[in-house]
């Protein structure tokens, strides 16, 4: 499914995502907000050894692809391995998102990943709200994006009560 900003149709999404291969900078972000644990609890993740590279540090709970074409970026290596895996892209790098969306595969960010873990259950309120307020501490996202997070946490809400 496209890319979309309309939170009804993101929450639909996430009812359905179960697999998908995330970027270094996800990988990052998900454990300055303290929930990488959580999220690969939640969902089968998948990533090349180029992240893990990028990363700096060891990542279980993640599966390392083979090593595809090495004269690939590291996010050209990771949208390859979606495409051919056909699973969704989580990522902060809004490029390789847009890639992700030119090539007909679904594509997320971390405040996305918290509304999944709260629809889910895998987190509470409260945690959501701590690890959110470390997400944006963290990250450098635009008035726009921090808005379409907040209209997709209300569709969750009503969803979740």
């Amino acid at each position: 499914m496209p890319f979309t900003l309309d939170p009804d149709l993101t929450l639909e999404q996430l009812r359905t995502v179960h697999r998908a291969f995330i970027d270094s900078s996800s990988i990052i972000y998900a454990g300055k907000a303290g929930v990488l644990d959580l999220l690969c609890g939640t969902l089968k993740l998948k990533t090349v050894a180029g992240v893990v590279r990028e990363v700096g540090f060891p990542i279980p709970g993640i599966f390392i692809g083979p090593e595809i074409d090495s004269s690939l970026s590291v996010d050209d290596q990771v949208l390859a391995s979606a495409v051919e895996a056909h699973l969704a892209v989580i990522s902060e790098d809004r490029k390789l998102l847009m890639k992700a969306d030119e090539a007909g595969l679904d594509g997320y960010n971390m405040l996305v990943m918290l509304e999944l873990l709260l629809l889910r259950g895998h987190i509470s309120l409260l945690e959501w709200d701590t690890a959110r307020k470390r997400l944006l501490a963290a990250a450098q996202y635009s008035t726009w994006v921090v808005h379409a997070g907040q209209q997709l946490h209300w569709a969750v809400r009503k969803e979740v009560g």
